[in-house]
Parts: structure tokens; sequence; C-alpha cells
């Protein structure tokens, strides 16, 4: 009858949250902008009325259906534009940008920049350099460029553009994760500039260290002793160096940890209250990735620990506590996995021993942190 109550309580807490398409509404910052590339209308979307989703969505010209490179949009054409966006599975209304000529009809240019001078015939020379031409494409290498005008180094109202997609390059740097070679241009005052090429070098990375059962795992601050590998070696489970002798709990409730992953199991647990639940708590202090294991995952370790004859050998069992800081011991161990409100399961390492035990929450066994890797 309980299973039946899980089960019925699983699927009406599944069938409310079915996903409901989203009302995205498309905004802008100004509708009319100046034509002539410097002046920039940013865009925002919104979803639901509240939730920004601007850098998830995408915004397209309405006349022929093409993407923006980015959340702005500049340009020296001057008519007007029209834009929708989408997200998820929504679609949002038109608006529309202006883009206007800079000459305001009066001889008066009012493009936002520092040149004062009115002769139309003055030609302004950009220029476009960059601190190095070589980078790796890691992510976080970067080439810094600077652009100067009449061989004043610009601080503002100039943009460069890579010259493949027209894309924006912000903060006046470019990093990529992909290899290859990337042209950029600078334009300032309806001027480009000289073109500039990066060179981005694909990184090589090496094969990720196998390993077995048994194994010490210190990587990146983070220690244990593997006890279960999947099928290349490159990933699995590790145990904590250390044990302690705590409760599962320290009242009797139904915490819903009926899974075989035990970060669930942990997860479950300390939304009810950490401070109730002294094992979990324990073993998610460990640092992030560490959980209290079910007793499907104390069984594996069970298995590797007696070379999964399910005897205590101790000197089997001395390839892992030669690494270990506590020892494994013969003992009951618990697991995050419990039957009822008052009990939950421990897993044996005791000779001949393949059974989970149902002892009371409130008693003291060992427990052991695990974490995959």
């Amino acid at each position: 009858m309980k299973k039946l109550l899980i089960i019925l309580t699983v699927v009406c807490l599944i069938f409310p949250s079915c996903k409901k398409t989203p009302v995205i509404t498309l905004s802008v910052d100004k509708s009319e902008i100046s034509a002539n590339g410097i002046d920039v209308a940013k865009f925002k979307v919104i979803c639901n009325d509240e939730d920004d989703v601007t850098n998830e969505a995408r915004i397209f010209f309405a006349d022929t259906n093409k993407e923006l490179t980015s959340k702005t949009f500049s340009t020296t054409e001057a008519k007007t534009y029209t834009f929708y966006a989408t997200y998820d599975d929504a679609t949002s209304g038109k608006i529309t940008v202006k883009a206007v000529n800079v000459n305001d009809g009066n001889g008066d240019d009012d493009d936002d920049n520092d040149n004062d001078n009115d002769d139309d015939n003055e030609v302004i020379v950009v220029e476009l350099s960059v601190d190095k031409t070589s980078i790796f494409a890691d992510g976080e290498d970067a080439a810094v460029f600077t652009v100067k005008a009449d061989g004043n180094v610009l601080s503002e109202n100039y943009q460069v553009f890579n010259v493949a997609d027209s894309s924006l390059v912000e903060n006046g740097s470019f990093v990529t994760t992909e290899a290859g070679s990337y042209t950029f241009v600078a334009l300032y005052n309806k001027v480009y500039s000289n073109e500039v090429t990066i060179v981005a070098e694909a990184v090589e990375t090496p094969d990720p260290k196998t390993y077995a059962p048994g194994d010490l795992y210190d990587v990146n601050g983070v220690k244990g002793v593997v006890f279960y590998v999947e099928e290349d070696g490159k990933s699995g489970m590790i145990m904590s160096m250390d044990q302690e002798y705590l409760q599962w709990s320290t009242e009797y409730a139904w915490a819903n940890c009926l899974s075989n992953k035990g970060e669930w199991n942990t997860e479950d647990m300390l939304k009810l209250g950490a401070d109730k639940y002294p094992a979990a708590k324990w073993c998610v202090e460990h640092g992030e990735g560490w959980y209290m294991p079910s007793s499907y995952e104390m069984n594996l370790m069970w298995k590797a620990v007696s070379d999964g004859k399910l005897d205590f050998d101790p000197e089997f069992v001395k390839l892992y506590n030669d690494k270990l800081e506590d020892p494994i011991i013969e003992d009951y161990y618990w697991s995050s996995s419990e039957i009822s409100e008052d009990m939950a399961e421990v897993v044996v390492f005791i000779d001949d021993s393949v059974v989970c035990l149902e002892p009371k929450k409130d008693r003291f066994f060992h427990v052991r942190a695990v974490r995959k890797f």
C-alpha cells in the first residue's frame, strides 16, 4: 500500500509541472538611433513578465529572418528595421528601430564623438592594432585591441568587428575556444581601419588518467580512494579518506530516500534540515560533489573492498586501508536509503554478509562519504 501511495504522489507531482509555452516580450532601450555605425540600440527579452532571458533568447530581422549576432544593433544605413525574438518555443511580438541620417539637415553633425571639425573633406585615419596576433584557443588567453584616430588612442565611440560574421568584440579583447584564423576591423566616425588577423591555436588536452579500484585519487584538491570505475577507467566513484560514527537522523520522519543515487537521497534529507541528519550533513561537509551513498552504492564499496567475495579479508582490505586515513573496519555502515519513518538501511562489512539490515535511524553507525569523478 505504501508503494502505491508513493507512486501516486510522484504522478501528482509530475503532471502539474508539465512545461507550458512561455510568453516573451522583446523591448529596446531606444527606438531611434543615428545611422553612424556607433550609436547602439540594446535589446531585452523578458519571459512571463518577470524573468530576463536576454542572453538565452535569439533576435531576428523580421524581413529576412536573419539572426543578429549580438543583443545590440547599430548600422550605417538609414531606414526602419523590424525585429522579433524567440525563446524556447515562444516568439515575441515585433518592434521597430529607426536609424536616421547623422546629418540633421543644417549641416551639423550630431554624431556623438569628439570631432568638432565641420570640414567634410577632412580624412580621418583609423588604425587598429593588437598586442598579440597568436593566442591559445582555451577561452582564457586574450588578444587586446587598440584603436587610434589620426594617431590618438581612442577610449570610446569606436567598434571592433569580426569580419567573418560582423559580430562585435566586447570589452576590446578577443578570446575563443575554437581554433582558427580570425580577422577584425575597427569602425570610427564612419571610417574603417586596417584589418588585423589573429590565429587561435588549438590546445591539446591530455587523455584523462585511468583508474582501478584501490587507486588513490588526488586531483584539484579532491582526494579519496577509488572503489568503482566505468569500463574506460576514466570515471567512477571514490570513498572519503575518513569515516565517522553518527546517527542517520535525530527524529523519525519520512525523507523520501528511495533512490539508488545517494546524491538524490542526501539532497532530500538536507531539505528537511541538515542538523536533523548528522550522517548526511557530515558527508556533504567534505565539499562540492560529496554525498551520503545509497545502499546500492555501499554494496558496490563492500564488493570492492572484499574483492567480490563478500568476506572481510584483512589482507585484501589492506589495499584500501594503506591509503585511507581512517581504515575500513569489520562493522556496520549507514547508507542513505530508508525503509520507513523510523528505519534506514545499513550495509554489513562482515564475512558472508550480503544483506542490508534495517535499524532505527537514531542509532549510531559508521558512515563514509562518496563522490563521483
